[in-house]
C-alpha cells in the first residue's frame, strides 16, 4: 500500500492520537506501506511519515498503546517516525520493527530525524535501517 501526503506544516502521512489520558489509540497496526510526506520540511514546516501524538498535533499523545509500526518505507518527511507518550501515560509496548526510513536520493530522503520515540515502556525498536539523513 502506498501513501503519499502533501507534507503541509505538522502534517504526518499516518497519524495515531490521542483525545487525553486513557483515550489513546490502542491495538494499531501500520504494515508494509510506502509512506512519502510530501516534504522533508525547512526550518517553518515540520512533516512527519508517521506521527503517534495527541490529536491536537502536540508532539506527546499519552496512552497510545500496543502499536505495531512493520516493514514499512518511509521517505521525504522531515522526521520518518515520531512516538511520544507522557511522562505520567506512556506508550505502552510499542513495537517498531524492520522499517526503511530514508531514499538513496538525498532530496527525497528524511530531512531531519528517522525516528523521535519516548515515554514509553515495554517497548522494542530493532532490524529499522535509517539512512541519508540530510540535516
Amino acid at each position: 500500500m502506498a501513501y503519499a501526503g502533501g507534507g503541509f506544516g505538522g502534517e504526518g502521512v499516518e497519524r495515531a492520537g490521542v483525545a487525553g489520558a486513557g483515550a489513546g489509540a490502542e491495538n494499531v497496526t501500520i504494515r508494509n506501506c510506502n509512506i512519502r510526506a510530501g516534504t522533508r520540511g525547512s526550518n517553518t514546516v515540520t512533516t512527519f511519515g508517521i506521527f503517534v501524538g495527541d490529536v491536537t498535533g502536540a508532539a506527546n499523545g499519552a496512552d497510545n498503546d500496543n502499536l505495531l509500526i512493520r516493514n514499512n518505507r518511509i521517505d521525504r518527511a522531515t522526521i520518518g517516525i515520531q512516538a511520544l507518550g507522557t511522562a505520567a501515560n506512556p506508550n505502552d509496548n510499542m513495537q517498531i520493527i524492520d522499517n526503511t526510513l530514508g531514499n538513496d536520493t538525498v532530496t527525497e530522503s528524511i530531512g531531519r530525524f528517522g525516528m523521535t520515540v519516548g515515554e514509553t515502556t515495554g517497548s522494542s525498536i530493532s532490524r529499522n535501517r535509517i539512512y541519508n539523513i540530510d540535516n
